[in-house]
């Protein structure tokens, strides 16, 4: 797992902490603490490569004793988890994109239903003052209410419009046709 061969001499006077970046010393001093006063240990442990990379293992280890009942070596098994966590890593990020994803669609489908809902209102808006401008005469007070009224129903007309957009997930392209 790290890179090290069966035939390599482990140099003497080589512990753990050899292995073991310096950050987790501390770690590997409380694990050292633990083995001796239980006689074994689990958790996991960041362990450097010989090719300086890095992995996280899982492990399980005993303490062995000589006949007098004094420690003179650990026993144990580990697994490589590292590929484990960096699945489980970027399958949160995929699953928080995901989350994302699914807010904006159902924003996107709100945005659609009021923009659609608002269209229905402010057509009368936009459409029944040019009706009331045609039989009003060119002098008459209530032009320019009416003109302010119909400026006012177009530029939420296009505020609905906008949001219609958002919710189809496009961009509006607004284009002169001749119907000819």
């Amino acid at each position: 797992m790290l890179g090290l061969k069966d035939s390599d001499p482990i140099p003497e006077g080589m512990s753990i902490r050899d292995l073991v970046p310096a950050e987790y010393h501390g770690q590997v001093d409380e694990y050292l603490l633990e083995i001796a006063a239980r006689g074994r240990h689990e958790g996991l442990v960041t362990m450097v490569c010989s090719d300086g990379g890095k992995r996280v293992l899982e492990y399980r280890n005993t303490l062995i004793t000589d006949g007098a009942g004094r420690p003179c070596g650990v026993r144990g098994c580990a697994r490589d988890i590292t590929d484990r966590l960096r699945t489980a890593r970027e399958r949160a990020v995929l699953q928080d994109r995901l989350q994302r994803a699914q807010k904006m669609e159902a924003i996107g489908l709100l945005a659609g239903g009021v923009a659609h809902d608002l269209n229905n209102i402010l057509s009368g808006l936009v459409s029944y003052p040019d009706f009331l401008l045609m039989e009003l005469p060119a002098g008459s007070p209530l032009r320019k209410p009416l003109m302010t009224i119909k400026r006012s129903g177009e530029k939420a007309a296009n505020i609905v419009q906008d949001l219609l957009t958002m919710a189809r997930r496009g961009v509006r392209v607004s284009e002169a046709v001749n119907l000819n």
